[in-house]
C-alpha cells in the first residue's frame, strides 16, 4: 500500500469524512425533509376533522390550540423542520463547493446564501417556540420569528438559485429558474391578497425549492 492510499483510508476515516461525505447525510438530510412534509400534510388532514381548511386558514394557526386541540404536534413539526432545514445549509455549501469549480465571485453569493439560509432555519424553529399560543406581546415573537423565517429562506434561495443559472454546466439550473420564480411570484400574490390558500402555496414553493436540491446533488449528479 502506497502513503496516498494510506492517506486516503486514513481521510474516510476522519469525522470530516463520516460527516460531510457519506451517502448516509445525504440520505438522511433528503428523507428528513420527505418526513417534514409528510408529517405537515398529515396534520393537515388531521386537523381537518376539526374544522381546520388550508382555504380559509393560515399556517400557523395549525399551532393555535383555540383552532385545533393538538397544537403541540405542529409545534413539534416545525421545529424539526427548523434543525433538518439547518444542518442542511452546511451540508448544501459543501457540495456546491466539491461539485463544481465555483469562481470567485460564486462565493458571495454562496455566503449570503447560507447565511440567509440559517437564518431562515433558525426562525422556523423558533415558530414551533413561539406559536400563536406563545407568540407574546401583540404576538411579537411570533411575527419576528415568521419574518426570519420566510425572509431567510426566500434570500436563501435568491442566492443558492443565482449561482445554479449562472455556473456553466450545472446541472442545477432548472432548479434556479425555479427558484428565481416561482417562489417570488407566490411572494407578490400572498403579499396582495392576505389569502390563507397563497401562503400555504408559498410555503410549499420553498419547500419544494430545497428538495430538489438535495434530491439532484444526491441522485442526479452522480449518475
Amino acid at each position: 500500500m502506497t502513503n496516498q492510499d494510506i492517506l486516503e483510508v486514513e481521510n474516510k476515516n476522519t469525522i470530516k469524512y463520516k460527516v460531510l461525505n457519506e451517502n448516509f447525510i445525504e440520505k438522511l438530510l433528503f428523507l428528513g425533509g420527505i418526513a417534514y412534509l409528510f408529517l405537515l400534510i398529515a396534520n393537515i388532514l388531521l386537523a381537518s376533522f376539526f374544522g381546520y381548511n388550508i382555504l380559509n386558514n393560515y399556517i400557523s394557526e395549525l399551532g393555535y390550540s383555540r383552532i385545533i386541540p393538538f397544537p403541540f404536534l405542529n409545534d413539534g413539526i416545525t421545529i424539526f423542520c427548523g434543525l433538518i432545514m439547518f444542518f442542511s445549509h452546511f451540508y448544501y455549501v459543501h457540495q456546491l463547493k466539491i461539485q463544481y469549480h465555483l469562481s470567485r465571485w460564486s462565493i458571495v453569493p454562496m455566503t449570503l446564501g447560507f447565511l440567509s439560509g440559517i437564518i431562515g432555519a433558525l426562525g422556523y424553529f423558533f415558530l414551533g417556540i413561539f406559536s400563536l399560543d406563545r407568540a407574546g406581546p401583540s404576538e411579537l415573537y411570533h411575527g419576528i420569528s415568521m419574518g426570519f423565517s420566510f425572509s431567510g429562506f426566500l434570500t436563501s434561495i435568491a442566492f443558492y438559485s443565482l449561482i445554479f443559472v449562472l455556473t456553466r454546466n450545472c446541472r442545477l439550473k432548472k432548479v434556479g429558474l425555479y427558484g428565481l420564480t416561482f417562489p417570488f411570484i407566490c411572494l407578490i400574490v400572498y403579499s396582495l391578497t392576505n389569502y390563507p390558500l397563497a401562503e400555504w402555496i408559498l410555503l410549499f414553493s420553498i419547500i419544494g425549492f430545497f428538495l430538489a436540491f438535495i434530491y439532484i446533488i444526491r441522485y442526479k449528479i452522480r449518475d
